[in-house]
């Protein structure tokens, strides 16, 4: 029997905060909820999919899969959660089970939710998927996000945009927009110059973003439940 072991900590009544001991864990825990949400491949998002499926679009030819070492941590909102949860309910693996009975102790499914991920000890980590979270569930937050990455010239946008495609994420504007800003808001400048965009121009973007943020991580309050 695989019981995934996690502290739960919920954050301001509707963020569910999973913190895990071990990579297995976490992508056993929530891969295929992550997949549901935000999967590049069509056969994948937001459809009833196989494991087979899965490892089709993911395994090389020769075997290997980089997957479940690649992604540090998860975010998904609620409201895919609740789409993922009755479209594979008499499906779930054994720790999908688990953590469903959870969650229904602590939040209304079919209301506003988010439920984030990280390793412990990886700060930034769970920085990044808190950002998400934020921008998600405070429209006043992501309204002033949204201004800002609007405003940002097209060529910035472009290749931070590309980079992001070409490291995993969906070809979704959505979800690009929300990575930008998560990245910005939780990155070191260096970090993001490596892998996003070289030009000094997104440190203007990057200030006004971890600002925004720094205000948000202030005002959050933790509960932990296990």
């Amino acid at each position: 029997m695989i019981t995934p072991n996690y502290k739960l900590d919920l954050i301001d009544s509707n963020i569910i905060s999973l913190t895990f001991e071990t990579f297995r864990e976490q992508s056993i825990t929530l891969f295929r909820m992550s997949e549901f949400y935000e999967s590049p491949f069509s056969e994948i998002r937001g459809q009833k999919f196989t494991i087979d499926n899965f490892l089709f679009h993911y395994m090389t030819p020769k075997g290997k899969i980089k997957y479940f070492s690649f992604w540090d941590a998860y975010n998904i909102p609620g409201e895919s959660i609740y789409e993922f949860f009755n479209l594979f309910y008499n499906e779930f693996t054994q720790s999908e089970s688990e953590l469903f009975d959870r969650m229904i102790k602590l939040v209304d499914l079919a209301k506003p939710f988010y439920l984030i991920s990280a390793l412990r000890g990886r700060k930034s980590d769970f920085e990044h998927e808190l950002c998400h979270a934020k921008y998600y569930l405070d429209e006043n937050y992501r309204d002033k996000v949204d201004y800002h990455i609007s405003h940002m010239p097209l060529y910035l946008y472009d290749e931070f945009k590309t980079n992001l495609v070409n490291m995993g994420y969906s070809n979704d504007d959505s979800i690009i927009i929300d990575e930008i800003n998560a990245y910005l808001s939780t990155s070191s400048g260096k970090y993001v110059k490596n892998n996003f965009v070289s030009d000094s121009e997104i440190e203007k973007y990057q200030k006004k973003l971890k600002h925004k943020f720094k205000k948000i991580k202030k005002s959050i309050k933790i509960n932990t439940i296990i």
